[in-house]
C-alpha cells in the first residue's frame, strides 16, 4: 500500500497534510465527508481521497448539506441541530449518525447509551415513507430501543421523549 497522500506523481504542491487517523476515526464514528472537511479546512473530495488512500470504505452519501451544532458536532438538518442542543443543553452524552447494528452503512440521527434516535424530518413523501417503514421494521427487528421525533415536536418544543433519557 502507498504511503496516505500520494498519488501516482508524489505530493501535488498545494498538499495538506492532515492527521489521518484521526480523521478515520472521526469517520467510523459517524462524521460525514462534508464535516470533516470543515473541520481540517479542505475541501470534500480532499477528505475522499484521503479515506480511500487510507483503505477505509466510504458510505452512502446523505443529503450532502451541514450544520455545526454548539457542542461541536455535525448535523444533516437543522432539526438535528435543535435535538442536539436539547440533549447537550443536558449534560447527555451522546454520538450522532451511529451505525445501526443490521448494516454499518446504515445510520440513526443520534445514539444516547443503548438508545437510537430518529429525527424524521421530511413529512408527504411517500418514498421517504418507504424507508421510514423498513428502518422501524429493523428496529423491531432487532430489539433496538428507539426514541421517534417528529418535525411538529422538535418545533414546538416537545421533547417528552426525551425526558426519559434525563
Amino acid at each position: 500500500m502507498k504511503p496516505v497522500g500520494t498519488g501516482a506523481y508524489g505530493k501535488h504542491p498545494g498538499y495538506k497534510p492532515l492527521p489521518i487517523k484521526e480523521m478515520v476515526d472521526l469517520y467510523r464514528k459517524g462524521e460525514t465527508v462534508t464535516a470533516l472537511a470543515i473541520k481540517y479546512g479542505v475541501d470534500p473530495a480532499t477528505i475522499c481521497n484521503r479515506l480511500e488512500e487510507a483503505g477505509e470504505q466510504r458510505r452512502s452519501a446523505g443529503f450532502g448539506r451541514c450544520f455545526k451544532c454548539d457542542d461541536g458536532h455535525y448535523a444533516r438538518s437543522s432539526l438535528e441541530v435543535v435535538v442536539d442542543a436539547w440533549l447537550a443543553g443536558r449534560g447527555i452524552e451522546h454520538s450522532m449518525e451511529p451505525p445501526l447494528p443490521w448494516n454499518r452503512r446504515s445510520r440513526a440521527d443520534f445514539l444516547v447509551g443503548d438508545t437510537f434516535i430518529e429525527v424524521w424530518g421530511v413529512e408527504h413523501s411517500s418514498h421517504y415513507e418507504q424507508g421510514r417503514a423498513e428502518k422501524l421494521k429493523r428496529y423491531e427487528e432487532y430489539k433496538c430501543k428507539l426514541i421517534e421525533l417528529t418535525p411538529r415536536e422538535i418545533m414546538t418544543g416537545d421533547f417528552s421523549k426525551l425526558e426519559t433519557l434525563l
